[in-house]
């Protein structure tokens, strides 16, 4: 059960993925509206590259601890939280990046939440 970590990983490095990809099919990504409101893309942006961060950090480092499976679980629930509006619609009739943007979160949230359940303590040994 400590492949967890990977799932953290790659779920944060698909959520980043899909920031730039089209949210809508031939519509603008993520990124495109930085022009407009960078405020709302960095925080996206930002939870979902602090959470493959630590996904890097868990692989690096082996177990995954406690710490890092609540931070990496409370950045992929504040990006569901931002995405909250259309979420199913986004799912079924979106773009690949809006699909990763909303896929990718939900499974790093299932992943971190696995992983808190067996995470190691936060003292390395």
């Amino acid at each position: 059960m400590d492949q967890l970590k990977f799932g953290v990983l790659l779920s944060g490095i698909a959520g980043l993925v899909g920031c730039f990809l089209p949210i809508v099919s031939g519509g603008p990504s993520l990124w495109d509206v930085h022009t407009v409101d960078m405020a709302q893309v960095l925080m996206v942006l930002v939870p979902l590259a602090l959470a493959s961060l630590l996904g890097v950090v868990a692989v690096a480092r082996p177990p995954m601890l406690r710490w890092q499976g609540l931070v990496a679980a409370t950045c992929f629930g504040f990006v569901l939280f931002k995405m909250r509006d259309g979420l199913m619609e986004t799912i079924k009739h979106g773009g690949l990046g809006g699909r990763l943007l909303t896929i990718a979160p939900i499974a790093g949230l299932v992943f971190s939440i696995l992983s808190l359940a067996i995470a190691a303590p936060a003292v390395r040994r």
